[in-house]
């Protein structure tokens, strides 16, 4: 899974703040504040952002501001190549900005372009501090792309960098488990649970390890019990989505 953190998103949340300021000078004084809102439905902020361009009354860093937060509402409607359309804009305007090199790699994640989003997860690691989440995507890219020894080492600075992120542990305990290296991935997704022990993904992947180390009565608790929690999910999901989602969990569990 890949993450966004508010430590990512300062530099544009600073500009989103300037800029609401201007536009409630304009006539429609809502235009900033939903565009510029995580929280604003993806639609609505996709609207909001296209008639404050249409004003053309900004330029450079407040400009490529618009276009972060029309990539982010794109983003949630999965339209990959519209964020990228985007924040590549953006950062034509505002090359430095770590957050819109964040967005785009996770973009190009999304598109199985790994490559490419290493290089943007890079580009942002080399101009921002260090940063958690942005080690835990480049780790995923390179998952991805089944370079696991590049993918362990993000993985590393991911848990020293957010020691609280379960997906982080979660994920480098599943790099070692495919490295063969049962008892550190087990020790890393106990810790997940530890932090997180509601959610489903730890606990599947604890099952695969207790399967491998042929402790089945274990993995059978755990899957059942992450099923469980996968179906309290499922239940608040439309009938005929709900079908398809439990028709998936069962192909993985079989698997």
């Amino acid at each position: 899974m890949r993450r966004f953190s508010a430590a990512v998103l300062i530099a544009a949340t600073t500009a989103a703040l300037a800029l609401t300021g201007t536009v409630q000078a304009q006539p429609r004084s809502q235009l900033g504040p939903l565009c510029t809102t995580e929280t604003t439905p993806a639609d609505q902020q996709i609207a909001a952002c296209d008639k404050i361009l249409a004003l053309k009354v900004f330029k450079g860093a407040q400009l490529a501001t618009i276009h972060f937060w029309r990539a982010v509402a794109w983003n949630k409607k999965g339209n990959y190549a519209k964020v990228i359309e985007d924040a590549t804009e953006a950062l034509r305007l505002d090359p430095k900005n770590v957050a819109l090199l964040n967005l785009r790699g996770s973009a190009w994640y999304d598109k199985g372009e790994y490559d490419i989003a290493i290089a943007d997860f890079s580009d942002a690691l080399k101009i921002g501090p260090p940063n958690g989440t942005i080690y835990h995507n480049r780790g995923n890219a390179y998952r991805g792309k089944g370079d696991l020894v590049h993918a362990l080492a993000d993985y590393d600075e991911a848990v020293k960098l957010t020691p609280n992120s379960a997906y982080s542990w979660t994920n480098r305990g599943g790099i070692k488990q495919a490295l063969g290296d049962l008892d550190g991935a087990l020790a890393d997704i106990n810790q997940a649970i530890r932090l997180e022990p509601t959610l489903p993904a730890p606990l599947t992947s604890r099952a695969v390890i207790w399967r491998a180390k042929g402790q089945i009565d274990r993995a059978v608790a755990d899957a059942s019990t992450a099923y469980d929690r996968k179906e309290q999910v499922v239940q608040q999901i439309d009938p005929e989505l709900r079908e398809r989602i439990r028709s998936k969990i069962h192909d993985v569990q079989v698997a």
